[in-house]
């Protein structure tokens, strides 16, 4: 969308320019049981706290979302995991215009937490359709993203060609310092690429790297208080503490170690909606290669087909753009008799029932009271 929001970008800054600290203040062994540190955002960190930062040690799953300025569509969905024994980011970006199906008024993946106001529902559809396991989830909105660019005194990237909206020049070929209105922009911006959105989804993935760069170089004590300042702007079930200690151990990751993918797929239409078709056998690759344990199939994904020729859009004036990039609900258009969804004898071995949904939302509950008793 045009507002679209770095929401993910900028909790995954915070969290990781948070770890400065840790990384500087000598060994985890020295940590005492009864010093485990418990952070109160009212209060402004002190330097003597940050040796009480309890390490991650286990692998940890993000769903990480950018909500647009409706606070209702998830323009932006990242899923992060995190090994800090092996000090490895893997990050796939899920395309927003998604299909999932009719159950969803636009049919994209985008419009589940609008339709039904719940981020347990994104990942409830999230960890039946991409067969991953989520631990936690966090959004952030646009108005945050600004004033925390601006912060940290902007960032800086490298822009591999000119960058035009609607003809006119908006980012020349170069390296460049990006404030908070820049970055909003550069990161929204999608009519400049021929692959459109996912070319969006790029410069995105390019800024999360310079932001790294700029978290790296920060200080410890104004990094952590960064974090504490900004945990506020983010809707999250992940407790501080335990985004402080997934952070501790992530601060000196290498990029070399940081590694990002994209659902693989190709642009169709559904009706009125231009939707992105998801390739089950480029993803299952993906998933198997680099986030699952336990091998699937193209036939375990649960996305459908649509019976329509590929699709790309052409840029259009940019009043034009608002009522499909705002996505205000619509009744989808009649679908032709021949076209609706029948039993195809498609397999859907890892769809899992709504009793197995509930156990697991309940399992993750149970997780996060453990965490927070310790």
């Amino acid at each position: 969308m045009k507002k679209i929001v770095l929401a993910v970008i900028i909790a995954i800054i915070a969290c990781i320019a948070v770890a400065a600290a840790m990384n500087q203040t000598g060994d985890a062994s020295d940590i005492k049981e009864e010093e485990e540190f418990t952070p109160d955002p009212a209060q402004e960190l002190e330097e003597r706290d940050m040796k009480k930062i309890q390490p991650q040690s286990d692998v940890i799953r993000v769903l990480a979302c950018g909500v647009d300025y409706s606070h209702e569509l998830t323009d932006v969905i990242m899923y992060v995991q995190y090994d800090p024994k092996a000090m490895r980011v893997d990050l796939l970006s899920i395309p927003r215009d998604s299909y999932l199906g009719e159950e969803y008024v636009t049919g994209k993946i985008n419009q589940v937490y609008r339709q039904t106001g719940s981020m347990d529902e994104l990942v409830r559809e999230v960890e039946e359709r991409f067969c991953l396991d989520i631990d936690y989830y966090a959004t952030i909105t646009l108005e945050a993203l600004g004033s925390i660019v601006d912060e940290v005194g902007g960032i800086e990237v490298t822009i591999d060609d000119d960058l035009y909206d609607y003809g006119h020049l908006v980012f020349s070929k170069g390296t460049q310092i990006l404030d908070g209105e820049k970055t909003q922009l550069f990161v929204r911006l999608r009519h400049a690429y021929v692959n459109a959105d996912l070319g969006r989804i790029g410069a995105q993935q390019k800024f999360l790297i310079a932001a790294l760069d700029k978290a790296q170089s920060m200080g410890k004590l104004s990094a952590l208080r960064l974090l504490m300042k900004n945990f506020s702007a983010l809707k999250t079930d992940m407790p501080l503490s335990k985004m402080i200690s997934v952070a501790s151990t992530a601060f000196n990751i290498k990029k070399e170690n940081i590694h990002m993918y994209t659902a693989p797929g190709i642009g169709k239409m559904n009706g009125e909606y231009a939707v992105y078709e998801v390739d089950k056998e480029g993803l299952a690759e993906i998933l198997n290669e680099n986030f699952l344990s336990a091998p699937i199939t193209a036939d375990d994904l649960d996305f459908p087909v649509l019976d329509a020729p590929p699709y790309m859009a052409e840029p259009a004036p940019s009043e034009e753009e608002e009522p499909e990039e705002t996505e205000v609900p619509k009744e989808p258009e009649e679908e032709p008799e021949d076209s609706k969804e029948e039993d195809d004898g498609r397999p859907h071995a890892r769809k899992l029932t709504p009793e197995e949904v509930e156990a697991r939302r309940k399992a993750r509950e149970e997780k996060k009271q453990g965490e927070q008793e310790n």
